[in-house]
Parts: C-alpha cells; structure tokens; sequence
C-alpha cells in the first residue's frame, strides 16, 4: 500500500508531466506564426481608421489577397480603356506622362489589338470568368483567370506599365498604402516598391500557379514587331514615291518600272 507522501510525490509528478507536455504543444502551436514568411508586402502598412487620438491609431500591413483583387480590377480596366483607344489619363494615377510611361503604354495597346478577342472577354466589370462559375477573388478564381496565356501576357504589361517610374507618392495613391511613415521619402522607399513588383510577377504568380518569362521580354518582342511594321510602312511611302516619279518618264521606262513594283 503506498503513503501518503508517495501518493502526493506521484501526483505532483503526474502534474508536472501534463503541464510540461501542454507546454511543448503551445509552443509547437506558436512556431507556423514565428516562422511566417516575410514578403516585400510585409513592409507597407495602411492605417487603421479609428475613433482614438493620432498618436495612437494602429497600422496593418496589407494583405495579399488585397493586392490580388486590386491589380485585377486594374488589368480588367485598362483593357477597356484599350478598347475605347482612350489615352491613359486616369489609370495609374499618373499627373504627367513619361516617355518610359508611353512606351509601356504602346506596347499594351498594340498586345491588345492582337489579341482583342481573348481579352475583350475577361474586360468585365463583374466579378466572373467567362464560363466559370466562382466570382470571388479567392486563389481558385485567380488561377481561372489567369489561365490564359494572353490574359497572363497582358497582367505583365499592365504591372511594367504601373512601375514606369517610381513616383513614391503616385505608387502611394495607386496602392492605397504607405511606403513609409512620413513624406520625406528615401532610397529604402524606392527598394521596396522594386522588391514590390517582382513579388508580384514573381511570388505572387507562383502561388497561384504560374511563371513569367524574363523580365520585359514580353515589351522588347513587342517594340520589336512595331519597328518591322514602321519599316514596312516606310518601305511602302517609297514605292509610292517612285511610282509618283515615273509619271514624268518616257512610256517605256513608265512600263518597265510599273512591272518591277508589281513583282516587289
């Protein structure tokens, strides 16, 4: 038969045990948070409105489903604003156009007037995918709409188009989130807007399940195609010219020459 201390010695070493074990598990439980993967999202901030004095309202940083949604809203919007050939005052909150700003915006345009018919599709302003059923901005939504590889093309352009430069305070009023905590901004801000935009065409598209090519490589190949159709226009004006020219030669110089424009 056990004592009475042996029986408190027994219990309190029970207890020890429970409460040790209930330890590990909180501790386990709390790692997932300690671990968190740290984005370049995690270093912007918006304010959250409250009824308590400045000095002490909080900030959060803000989410990437937030980021997800807005950019494509943005992409949704300015293939509309392709189809109308409207010049884009409103879309980017830029006060003044760049020539970087212009080029970004041509090669959207003329990306559009290629593939018009896919992208007119997913211009709506309603939440949905053409022939899908899901109308939230949840990861699934995300992969359907990305799920075209025009669509995908023209949410690269429209990201180079939106960091044409890296105006602090336009990125600030684009985002609806802070850079930094005053108006003084420094060269960290401009790191992090940068850090920004590949985590968008980086990260971010990998989570939901798709990768980009190298970077600009889409613009380049675009500019490309739009010099060779400067170069044939331009080939064309000349022909015309030297048909213009023949008129005031002999006949037989004017038959000669209009056979040799019909073979080019």
């Amino acid at each position: 038969m056990l004592s009475d201390d042996q029986i408190d010695s027994s219990t309190t070493s029970s207890e020890e045990s429970h409460l040790s074990q209930k330890k590990q598990e909180t501790l386990t439980q709390s790692i997932p948070k300690a671990l968190k993967k740290f984005t370049a999202v995690d270093k912007f901030f918006k304010p959250i409105k409250s009824k308590k004095p400045q000095y002490q309202i909080k900030t959060s940083s803000p989410k990437k489903e937030y980021i997800r949604c807005k950019l494509i809203r943005g992409t949704k919007k300015s293939i509309r604003i392709l189809n109308k050939s409207s010049f884009p005052n409103k879309l980017g909150n830029f006060e003044s156009i760049s020539s970087q700003t212009l080029i970004n915006w041509n090669a959207m345009m003329n990306y559009f007037i290629e593939n018009k018919h896919v992208l007119k599709e997913f211009s709506s302003t309603q939440d949905k995918i053409p022939d899908k059923e899901t109308r939230s901005y949840n990861l699934k939504f995300c992969k359907m709409f990305f799920e075209r590889l025009e669509v995908r093309e023209a949410f690269q352009l429209y990201i180079e188009f939106l960091f044409s430069d890296y105006d602090y305070l336009r990125l600030c009023r684009e985002f609806n989130f802070q850079c930094c905590r005053t108006l003084r901004h420094t060269q960290q801000c401009g790191k992090r807007w940068e850090e920004l935009k590949h985590f968008i065409l980086n990260d971010m598209m990998e989570e939901i399940g798709f990768t980009f090519e190298e970077k600009k490589e889409i613009v380049e190949e675009i500019e490309e195609k739009v010099e060779r159709v400067e170069i044939v226009k331009e080939n064309q004006r000349m022909r015309v010219e030297n048909l213009m020219c023949v008129e005031i030669q002999p006949k037989w110089i004017q038959k000669m020459m209009f056979k040799e424009y019909l073979m080019l």
